[in-house]
């Protein structure tokens, strides 16, 4: 039996991906048992995105702490409530766009 067809079918697609991931690596073809080499490979390959996703969460978490001194003077609710809108639209993957304020002469 195939061990492949009897995976959920919401992992499936994740597996199958980190095993074709793996396979483009070439050090485990050589090593002496390729099965746990391939695996340790798909461990890298989870790590460097979990890595990856640590990177982007400490940019977003600095990007919010510079705007929030905009929003002290405004009441903490109202900066609750854009920080929230914030989070929520990188979390759906909407871009978020500011707007720039017209200075005054």
């Amino acid at each position: 039996m195939n061990w492949r067809k009897e995976i959920s079918p919401g992992l499936k697609p994740f597996i199958e991906k980190l095993i074709s991931e793996s396979l483009k690596e070439k050090g485990w073809r050589n090593s002496k048992n390729p099965s746990k080499s391939q695996l340790w490979i798909a461990i890298g390959i989870l790590s460097r995105q979990a890595y990856d996703l640590e990177i982007k969460c400490r940019f977003l978490e600095q990007a919010l702490k510079e705007i929030s001194p905009k929003y002290r003077n405004q009441g903490i609710r109202k900066a609750e409530t854009e920080f929230n809108k914030i989070i929520s639209e990188i979390a759906g993957g909407k871009r978020t766009r500011i707007k720039k304020k017209k200075r005054k002469k």
